[in-house]
């Protein structure tokens, strides 16, 4: 594809599975996944859901200070009723009465799903804490997006996933 300051100006099939082939003047945002160069049309519905999958592998866009920060649907509370409900304390770190604070990040797409869990800071005393954390994440359902200039927004989202003996 030839490209000058984003505009197409040479025709290409963007994918053989939607069918469209591009016309010279045609407007490209640009991702950069694995080292390959992805394309998805700007301001056309049909493109949209490409758009998202294409930046949902990677770290570009995020916001990490948006107008609305995004929240898990049910507030706080239902978060922490989630956590309370789904996490399993490993039970090696349980018989060794190991306890910590698991930090993950994830990153909240503008569909709400969630994304790009990593661990920041885990148990270095029990790893199978830092595992149930990004797993326990991982499993969460769909959140409310982040909003920036009214409109939905990725973002990153830091959750501290504690593990205390009882």
């Amino acid at each position: 594809a030839v490209f000058s300051a984003d505009t197409l100006t040479a025709p290409v099939e963007i994918t053989p599975q939607n069918g469209y082939k591009s016309k010279r003047g045609d407007s490209y945002y640009c991702a950069e996944l694995r080292n390959t160069r992805l394309f998805a049309m700007l301001g056309e519905s049909v493109f949209e859901e490409e758009l998202e999958a294409c930046e949902m592998n990677t770290y570009n866009n995020v916001q990490t200070y948006p107008d609305v920060q995004p929240e898990f649907i049910g507030g706080a509370t239902a978060m922490m009723k989630f956590v309370n409900d789904s996490i399993r304390y490993p039970k090696l770190c349980k018989e060794n009465q190991t306890s910590g604070t698991v930090y993950i990040q994830f990153v909240v797409e503008k569909s709400g799903k969630v994304n790009l869990v990593r661990m920041l800071k885990g148990v270095n005393s029990c790893p199978q804490m830092n595992n149930e954390a990004i797993r326990l994440v991982q499993s969460m359902p769909k959140w409310t997006p982040a909003m920036m200039d009214g409109k939905k927004v990725r973002c990153y989202f830091t959750l501290p996933v504690r593990f205390r003996l009882q």
